[in-house]
């Protein structure tokens, strides 16, 4: 202004600050972009669902596994660079149908490898196929449990684009979405006793959506789906390995609570009588050929499970629920300390 006093527009442009962390285009700002308020509503989203995603990850390792303390920031490609390790393991997942959008988990290669590992019972010391498919597959259960938590707590029906996943050892080879901006979730990560952290990166349009309906109020759903294309970006062969995950099906999560017809109600009671195998694991161990061969009389096995932990429960191999040892007259028994939600004991029984 000509007198030297500053418009309303320019006091409001300095009192927002230019935090180069928060890439909110100031010159010309984008309808849905998101302000502080809008990430806290989304942590506020994350905190219950970390409890349900650590159980997940806790069932496949049979380990002490925990995600906490998620920090959402809105960054723009340039800063993700200096935030993501290399090399690094990237699990991506879009969301579909009422909640659209890139999503996508990061895990170190050396987490990578070492959660891994814990899933298929034995050490590693590189990031192989198997490991991949293994981290991919728990990647797949955690992401089905937000769809259903999602699903539940704020109505909306989502299912998951094809799933990918690889290692890369250069942040250009990243697949990220088309966003000048992204949002950057940063979990710890505790496995056992060592603590690290996991990443998930989603666009802009999810978190709107989830936030406004964490604060109440309607979202434009369907102006979501401008924000979930994925920037196509040129794979080095010599620096990634890139693998089209075949061995799950996450879209199905979101049909976990089909409404039941009446027929469908009467065939699902004729099933409650059908037996069904309940076995208890007490632990189990690897030998080589020749310490099998030596086994004799009196020898002493130990398993990797410790004294006083909680024994799993399974139906038909698969865990149900997780308890301890008891004696019953003679005879050995369990009894249930834990027991998994309905949603997850159905997906395993699949």
């Amino acid at each position: 202004m000509g007198d030297g006093a500053l418009s309303q527009s320019e006091i409001d442009a300095l009192l927002q600050g230019t935090d180069s962390f928060l890439d909110v285009n100031s010159s010309s700002p984008s309808q849905g972009a998101l302000s502080d308020i809008d990430l806290n509503a989304f942590r506020d989203v994350l905190i219950p669902l970390i409890d349900i995603q650590s159980s997940t990850l806790k069932n496949f390792t049979n380990r002490e596994i925990q995600i906490l303390n998620p920090k959402v920031e809105l960054v723009s490609k340039e800063a993700l660079a200096t935030l993501l390790p290399m090399p690094i393991l990237e699990i991506s997942l879009p969301f579909e149908d009422e909640l659209v959008g890139f999503n996508a988990y990061f895990y170190k290669s050396s987490d990578a490898i070492q959660l891994g590992s814990l899933m298929m019972g034995q050490e590693s010391k590189e990031l192989t196929d198997m490991l991949i498919s293994a981290v991919a597959e728990a990647t797949s259960q955690i992401i089905g449990s937000a769809i259903t938590y999602f699903s539940n707590t704020y109505k909306i029906h989502i299912s998951t684009g094809s799933p990918a996943q690889f290692e890369v050892n250069s942040f250009s080879n990243l697949t990220l979405p088309s966003d000048e901006s992204v949002v950057l979730v940063t979990y710890i990560l505790k496995i056992d006793k060592s603590t690290t952290n996991l990443y998930q990166i989603l666009s802009p349009s999810i978190v709107q959506v989830l936030s406004s309906l964490k604060q109440g109020t309607k979202p434009q759903v369907k102006a979501a789906s401008s924000s979930g294309s994925v920037e196509p970006r040129a794979f080095d062969m010599g620096e990634s390995r890139t693998r089209t995950a075949k061995s799950y099906q996450p879209a199905a999560f979101s049909k976990l609570e089909p409404v039941l017809s009446e027929e469908e109600s009467r065939n699902i009671n004729l099933l409650l009588d059908v037996e069904m195998e309940v076995t208890v694991e007490l632990g189990k161990t690897q030998k080589t050929i020749k310490d099998i061969l030596s086994m004799g009389e009196g020898t002493i096995i130990t398993l990797n499970r410790l004294a006083g932990e909680t024994l799993d429960v399974l139906v038909n191999g698969k865990p149900i629920a997780k308890g301890e040892a008891i004696v019953i007259e003679e005879y050995f028994g369990v009894r249930i300390t834990e027991i998994l939600s309905k949603e997850a004991r159905i997906s395993t029984l699949k």
